[in-house]
């Protein structure tokens, strides 16, 4: 959960069940307001269907280091 008129994230919960709070720096949260937003759809990064959450994002990861140029393992 991302609140970004509040600056800060909620990465899920601690094990003795407190939420994790992440304070989101001015341009962190710049450049989430700068996102696309898809219709139908509450998260930053959707998964397929755009109604759930981005999973694993290695298949993703890897095409972006792909695109850059980058290798996808480093030693």
């Amino acid at each position: 959960d991302v609140n970004l008129a509040a600056g800060f994230a909620v990465l899920g919960k601690s094990k003795n069940g407190d939420d994790i709070l992440l304070h989101l720096p001015p341009p962190a949260v710049q450049l989430l307001r700068a996102l696309p937003t898809i219709e139908g759809s509450e998260f930053v990064f959707p998964g397929r269907p755009v109604t759930q959450p981005m999973a694993a994002p290695r298949h993703q990861y890897k095409a972006a280091l792909a695109r850059a140029g980058l290798p996808a393992k480093t030693t």
